[in-house]
């Protein structure tokens, strides 16, 4: 499978009663299929979204943003939006609390991508081999660090997955977006 032969790329997104226009929902209280995403369900702050619901969340300062902001909840939106984001494991790992937050820009009608399984070791060796992607076991860092559902902060082989994930995603490319467990579904 060399080259830009990606079958399906999948892009999670929270449910959202504003269409994902870029907006805090209308009736954030009333939203709860957006908690089926983890980080929504662990960071969701009900009474501070009530208080916030219609408003930019591009408008919004950075304590304001409600969860599904990171979650590609507004990615319908013609605003540009900028995440800062700090890797979750240099929250908890002593190794990594030197690394600092990331201003990423995510331009009108953008989404971010994360290709967890390509980064999942236990998949990461038989895609990169499918694409003719150098990697191995053997070259993977060995360190008091160790993270059982990735190939590791230290090692340089997901850069090569991902820059391949990147390089296959094209600008025409069409998108097909699948919410599962949402308010409207149980509606009918």
């Amino acid at each position: 499978m060399q080259g830009s032969a990606v079958t399906h790329l999948s892009v999670r997104v929270p449910w959202q009663d504003t269409r994902w226009d870029g907006r805090v929902c209308l009736d954030p209280m009333n939203n709860q299929s957006c908690v089926v995403l983890r980080a929504i369900a662990a960071n969701r702050d009900d009474s501070a979204e009530n208080h916030l619901r219609g408003q930019w969340i591009a408008d919004l300062g950075e304590n304001e943003k409600p969860a599904c902001y990171k979650e590609r909840g507004s990615f319908l939106s013609d605003r540009e939006i900028t995440l800062n984001v700090r890797l979750d494991y240099a929250e908890w790992s002593d190794a990594h609390k030197h690394i600092q937050r990331t201003a990423v820009r995510v331009p009108a009608y953008g989404a971010t991508l994360v290709p967890f399984r390509w980064m999942l070791r236990e998949n990461a060796y038989d895609i990169a081999k499918e694409l003719g992607i150098e990697v191995s076991p053997e070259r993977e860092p060995t360190s008091a660090f160790s993270r059982p559902d990735g190939l590791g902060p230290e090692s340089r082989q997901p850069a090569a997955l991902a820059r391949r994930v990147c390089a296959t995603v094209r600008r025409e490319a069409i998108s097909y977006i699948l919410l599962r467990q949402t308010n409207a579904a149980r509606r009918r």
